[in-house]
């Protein structure tokens, strides 16, 4: 059992894996490595029209991504994407 925010509740918290490699790929995916040495893939795709991500669709700008506290960024890191969204967006690599 455990205690958040005055609400107790059964089993282990969830700590959601840190984000500790991003790479950019074709097609404006990114692979990302976790802390629990998880690969997985996020698209960016469905993004690339909204507000700042815009200019994301330029592939040179979308491959020059890097990490920066945790989070996939660009531009010096004026252009962002929250770690949660990439991790809960995306799908897992499967080892051949």
């Amino acid at each position: 059992m455990y205690e958040l925010d005055g609400i107790v509740y059964s089993g282990q918290p969830y700590v959601l894996p840190e984000i500790v490699a991003v790479n950019a790929v074709d097609d404006h995916v990114l692979e990302v490595t976790l802390s629990n040495g998880e690969h997985r893939q996020f698209d960016m795709k469905p993004y690339l029209d909204s507000g700042v991500f815009s200019s994301l669709k330029d592939e040179l700008v979308f491959h020059a991504v890097q990490l920066e506290g945790g989070a996939p960024s660009w531009c010096g890191g004026l252009i962002d994407i929250a770690p949660e969204t990439v991790i809960n967006a995306s799908r897992a690599l499967v080892s051949a």
